[in-house]
C-alpha cells in the first residue's frame, strides 16, 4: 500500500512510526523526502 506522511525522517515520532510500520510488512520503500513549503517555517 501507499502511504503519504508530514515529517521529517530525523523527527523522533516519525522514526517511532516507521519502526512500527516495519514490523508489521516485509519491506518498507521510501520513494521520496520532499522540501517544506517555505511559508510554514
Amino acid at each position: 500500500f501507499y502511504a503519504d506522511i508530514e515529517g521529517h525522517p530525523d523527527d523522533e515520532n516519525v522514526q517511532l512510526a516507521m519502526a512500527e510500520l516495519d514490523y508489521f510488512t516485509s519491506e518498507i520503500t521510501i520513494l521520496g523526502v520532499y522540501p517544506s513549503d517555505t511559508k510554514r517555517r
